[in-house]
């Protein structure tokens, strides 16, 4: 499908199992009103049906719509089976049954959308296509479920979880075909994933590699279908491959040649469809082969030659499905073979002769689709099929069903009364069920049949009331039943005939009535006039019920009366003022109805008010207005009949509302509108009438409100708390973190407990507040206090390499600068962050990379550097994931081969990752690929950092360590003693000295060999570099350094270790308290260089205490330790950086080094925070000096 609709309103209650969509009229509506059992509607309709929305399942053989199908507020341009007999739709939609659904949906066999897939899209779907458990979408939007997808994506097709697949375009998809290990994408794009591929390409359907197949289309296609090895396209384009193909084509799937299938159509095809060896088109074209086919043909799937299949169609065809011998056609026209077909059409697929199938759709069907005995639509109707209903119809008040009622009026209704079994009709009509009848008619509420009522008005009737034995009429006419009279009159209900009452109105060119109320023995009248039976009486008027005189009772307005209403001694008016009854208001006053004074309320209403109705203590005004009550309120709203004040009731109509009638806890609107909230059984309203359930009292606070901590979020458990009479739709919380204001409520989405707040920050007293929502608004609040908690540590024994670009492993080649590179860490459900190390290989030039979650903006912070070309270095740090579990690198300057090794993984609780030999990890939602094995890995462990502290030099014991060997730290024997029994995991500082040659280190287990990864390197004799990590330990408190190259001398400073979240007795004694960890995106907390507004670099003995949190507030106050990625640059002669707790004394080991003038290295660690703050120490030759930078990547508490 193509082009480009506006989505229609959307809508927020949940529609519930079973509920039926009230049908509709399909023109405006004037009047209503509203007695038992029955509602009768008037305006200048003709049709009453079903209300759809963008979506409908019918009848193959008579058309009928399936009225259990969900409604969809919107535009649906495509749709797939599901495979077990419900369907997945994508469009330009907001809601589907009253459930928020953005622009994709899956509707349930049962008619029902499915409650929990909801990937949601930022902007149209076009396309979609099923494979497995996977669902394909093709469209114009850039984040899918939240996730960067632009034009392309794919979802899980169970859950809804967004897929890794992520190849994007530079234009709309507007067609998806999935075969074999491809995706075949049409649309108007020139590029696909950077790449020219014009309006036609393949994509790996696991990978999203896109695939050599190019057959090089030179405009949009709109339409694919597969055939063997054969896909059939149709579009805009007039040549493909270089060959000249108007519109039709045909291209082969393996190597994207052009074939000689050709059948020539004179202009756009928008849809394809197969049945047997016929290809079938629909579009705008006129001719195909030179032959008249007008926008729908049929071709030979083999020769290209057309059949004889030519139903002509008068406009745009769109959808085309068949089902056995018959096609079904979709689109814009309104006749189909010379035969009244609106919009839909079936015709027989062998001589295209169409059937009496005609469900009659009001809008565009953009398409069609069969599944056994059923066809859908989608577009952007509103309503397809009815029943015809002339101005006037009856449906039944409770469920909206409409009546076998039909009157038959041949003009506008303007007005309507009711008195026992007889309406009386009022308007602009000179017949009604057939009988002649001038602008006034009475109709048996049975039967529909006229009765002899006639009065006979020489013009309209724009208004009816009625009392006892009278029927009271206003408008524009100036006789009844042959009398004069001036725009008032009365008759009686049984004979018709006009009373003496003869209140007469003038004053201006064209005085007229509009609205009639009566009270007792008072008729008041409102318009436009100046006069009433001779006194002075501006547009608003009362009248003795039976004499006709006017009382004295005169508000006296600025401006014309357009609707009234009494409730006991006020007199409500709307119209279009400025002034009435001595006071200023807009639009809409109350008054005295002895005094005529206008009282205090005021809704001051912006636009001006066409109709209202009272019911208790709440006033229901309609009309053009955009704000009343001091709220923005568009076209009605409820106002408290005490103070003016709009309730929270707000349907948000988009064009006036004429008409309303209260019954029964039902508000009945009438009017231009064609979007309006949902009625009261939750389903979409019709077009121009709505049955809007009354305003509800706003609900209890919930009950047994529980907080459970988790990792930057709290779950609330409640018991719901009295609904007020409503239905509860969803809940909203807040938040107040220590000595901050509250934020802003927020929906939560649910109905029902529990409740998930999130955006938390861990490890701080958080106050809590949650409130349920219903018709009339949201609630009191409960309130509670929660302290979200870190996330655990769980080392692998071994590391994982989970990423390298070196050609000569297999990898892609050097990072290509500022073009980001996603890496899947194979992280476990429940990951929040991961420990790696980052080596960087082959540099060139100068440079960095960055590495943070991949929908994180890396922009001003770097992991690793590097400073010439032919540079080996590494950086183990910690970096927090996506919602994917991916990370991404990004290279500035360079390029250089880059390296990664994950030695752990940062876990939500209640997520661990196998324990004791290691395993299968089930991936996260949304992941492709099978379950990973991971390396056997520690407990869920908590964090305890100590003062940097040494644990070996090799310089003051064993001496270098050469290649091949292996040497045992046991961390057990040190005095005192820096880790403690029980400890499973440990963090530290590998810096290497004295290095001869190029080599690196390796970390791991002892006796367990050699890891197959290294912890840091060097590439030259006589460095000195420092790289900080964290890896599991053994359990008799051990690691192993193993050599490779070399040799060097090599020192361990012991920065802290992990202990398990439920310790060994040794450890839960010793009084140690473990911290958890929060992980943020890479933040910058201090940068000295000048450039950067720094104060310069540190020189030797000098120290700089500065802020642990950064400037974007990610790091709440009082937390325990900080990781972060340390930097020099800019460096002079030799020195090392020292980093402590603010305000500390310099430390007695380093945190980084540097051994010549102009590097730029960096050390991903952890230090101790105190005050919030850290103390950086140089240390350096006689003129050494370094500036440095302060990344945070992380925070413990």
């Amino acid at each position: 499908m193509a082009g480009l609709v506006t989505a229609l309103s959307a809508a927020t209650p949940a529609q519930a199992s079973g509920q039926q969509v009230f049908d509709g009229p399909n023109g405006p509506v004037e009047a209503i009103v509203s007695a038992g059992d029955t509602t009768y509607v008037g305006g200048t309709f003709t049709r009453w049906g079903p209300q759809t929305g963008g979506w409908a399942a019918l009848d193959p053989v008579n058309g009928a719509v399936d009225r259990t199908m969900a409604a969809v507020a919107g535009v649906v341009w495509s749709a797939i089976p599901d495979g077990a007999g419900g369907w997945y739709i994508g469009g330009d939609f907001s809601a589907v049954a009253g459930q928020p659904r953005d622009n994709l949906a899956r509707i349930l066999s049962t008619g029902e959308v499915d409650p929990n897939w909801n990937p949601g899209t930022s902007s149209a779907v076009f396309a979609l296509a099923l494979a497995g458990n996977t669902v394909y979408i093709g469209g114009q939007f850039n984040r899918v479920a939240g996730e960067t997808r632009v034009g392309l994506g794919a979802v899980d097709a169970t859950t809804g979880a967004v897929k890794a697949w992520n190849p994007s375009v530079n234009s709309p998809v507007f067609a998806l075909v999935v075969s074999g290990v491809n995706v075949y994408i049409g649309g108007a794009f020139s590029t696909v994933s950077g790449q020219t591929r014009n309006r036609l390409a393949a994509v790996d359907a696991t990978t999203g590699t896109l695939a050599g197949w190019n057959p090089n289309v030179n405009l949009t296609v709109f339409s694919m279908v597969q055939s063997g090895s054969t896909l059939y396209i149709g579009g805009q384009f007039t040549t493909v491959g270089g060959q000249p193909r108007n519109r039709l084509a045909a291209v082969n799937m393996t190597n994207g040649a052009v074939t000689g299938w050709n059948p020539d159509a004179s202009d756009t095809v928008r849809v394809i469809t197969m049945s047997g060896s016929t290809v079938y088109a629909g579009g705008h074209f006129t001719a195909v082969g030179g032959q008249v086919r007008n926008r729908l043909a049929a071709m030979d799937a083999t020769t290209g030659a057309l059949t004889g299949w030519n139903p002509d169609a008068n406009d745009i065809v769109l959808g085309l499905t068949s089902i056995g011998s018959t096609v079904y056609v979709g689109g814009a026209f309104t006749s189909v073979g010379g035969q009244p077909r609106n919009r839909l059409a079936a015709t027989d697929a062998s001589t295209g002769a169409v059937s009496a199938w005609n469900p009659d759709a009001d809008g565009n069907v953009f398409r069609l689709a069969s599944s056994g005995t059923t066809v859908y639509a989608g577009g952007n109707f509103q309503t397809i099929g009815g029943q015809t209903r002339n101005r006037l119809a009856a449906v039944d008040t409770d469920t909206g069903v409409l009546s076998n009622w039909h009157p038959d009026v041949d003009g506008d209704v303007n007005a309507l009364a009711v008195s026992g079994s007889t309406v009386y009709v009022g308007g602009a009509f000179t017949s009604i069920g057939g009988q002649l009848r001038n602008n006034l008619a009475a109709v048996d509420a049975t039967t529909a049949a006229a009765t002899g009522w006639n009065p006979n008005a020489n013009g309209p009737v724009l208004a009816l009331t009625n009392s006892g034995n009278t029927v009271y009429a206003g408008g524009a006419f100036s006789s009844v039943g042959g009398q004069v009279r001036q725009r008032l009159a009365a008759m009686d209900t049984t004979s018709g005939i006009v009373t003496g009452w003869s209140p007469t109105v003038g004053g201006v060119s064209v005085p007229t009535v509009r609205a009639l109320a009566l009270s007792g023995s008072t008729v008041y009248a409102g318009g436009e006039f100046t006069t009433v039976a001779g006194q002075p009486r501006n547009n608003i008027v009362a009248v003795d019920a039976v004499t006709g005189t006017p009382t004295s009772w005169n508000p006296s307005p600025i401006g014309s009366i357009e609707a009234l209403a009494v409730a006991g001694g006020t007199v409500y008016a709307g119209g279009q003022f400025t002034d009435i009854g001595g006071q200023p208001r807009n639009n809409i006053a109350a008054l005295d109805a002895t005094t005529a004074a206008a009282s205090g309320w005021n809704p001051n209403s912006d636009q001006p008010v066409l109709a209202l109705a009272v019911a208790g203590s709440t006033v229901y005004a309609g009309g053009g207005f955009t704000a009343i009550g001091g709220q923005l309120r568009n076209g009605v709203a409820a106002l408290d009949a005490t103070t003016g004040a709009a309730g929270a009731w707000d349907p948000n109509a988009n064009e006036p509302v004429n008409a309303l009638a209260v019954n029964n806890g039902t508000v009945f609107a009438g009017g231009l509108f064609t979007t309006i909230g949902l009625n009261k059984n939750g389903a979409p309203s019709a077009r121009y009438f709505a049955a809007l359930p009354t305003l509800k009292a706003a609900p209890g606070p919930p009950q047994n409100l529980t907080a459970n901590p988790r990792y930057t979020a709290a779950e609330l458990e409640f018991t719901p708390g009295d609904n007020g009479g409503g239905t509860i739709s969803d809940y909203e919380y807040r938040s107040k973190e220590p000595g901050e204001d509250w934020g802003p409520w927020m929906s939560a989405g649910v109905a029902a407990s529990p409740v998930m707040v999130t955006g938390l920050p861990n490890g701080v007293p958080v106050d809590v507040e949650l409130r349920a929502v219903n018709e009339a608004g949201p609630g009191a609040a409960a309130a509670t206090v929660v302290t979200p908690i870190g996330a655990v540590f769980s080392g692998l024994e071994s590391s994982i390499r989970v990423f390298d670009s070196r050609a000569s492993q297999g990898g892609g080649g050097p990072l290509t600068p500022t073009i980001p590179v996603t890496v899947d860490v194979q992280a476990p459900p429940g990951t929040v962050a991961v420990s790696y190390n980052l080596t960087l290989v082959g540099t060139v030039g100068v440079g960095h990379v960055a590495v943070g979650p991949a929908d994180a903006d890396l922009t001003g912070t770097s992991t690793a550097n590097w400073f010439a070309s032919g540079q080996r270095w590494a950086n183990a740090y910690v970096s927090a994931v996506d919602d994917a579990g991916m990370i991404q690198l990004i290279a500035r300057g360079g390029p250089t081969d880059a390296i990664v090794d994950v030695t752990g993984f940062y876990l939500a609780d209640g997520q661990v990752v196998p324990l004791g030999e290691g395993g299968q990890a089930e991936r996260r939602p949304g992941e492709a690929g099978p379950a990973q094995t991971l390396p056997a890995a520690t407990e869920d462990s908590l964090f305890v950092s100590v003062p940097p502290q040494r644990a070996y030099d090799s310089r003051t014991s064993d001496g270098p360590i050469s290649s091949g060997q292996e040497r045992t730290i046991d961390l057990s024997q040190l005095t005192p003693e820096l880790v403690p029994p029980g400890a499973n995991g440990v963090a530290y500082t590998l810096t290497v000295t004295r290095t001869e040659g190029s080599g690196h280190l390796s970390v791991g287990a002892p006796g367990a060999g050699k890891p197959a990864t290294s912890v840091i390197n060097w590439f030259e004799t006589d460095q000195n570099i420092a790289n900080s990590a964290t890896g599991a330990l053994a359990g008799d408190r051990s690691l192993a350094v193993f050599g490779g190259g070399g040799p060097t001398e090599f020192i361990i400073d012991i920065l802290g270790y992990f202990i398990p979240v439920t310790p060994p007795a040794q450890v839960a004694t010793s009084n140690v308290e473990g911290l958890r960890f929060t992980a943020i995106d890479p933040s910058r907390a201090y940068d000295s260089r000048p450039a950067a507004g720094g104060v310069g670099p540190l020189t030797r003995g000098e120290s700089r205490t500065t802020s642990a949190i950064p400037a974007s507030g990610a790091v709440p106050p009082g937390v325990g330790a900080v990781a972060f990625n340390l930097t020099e640059a800019d460096t002079v002669e030799r020195g090392h950086l020292r980093v402590a707790p603010g305000g500390a004394a310099r430390p007695s080991v380093s945190t980084i080094n540097w051994y010549t003038d102009g590097m730029r290295l960096a050390n991903g660690t952890v230090v101790d925070v105190a005050n919030d703050q850290m103390t950086t120490h140089a240390g350096a030759t006689e003129n050494g000096s370094a500036n440095y930078i302060v990344d945070i990547g992380g925070y413990y508490n």
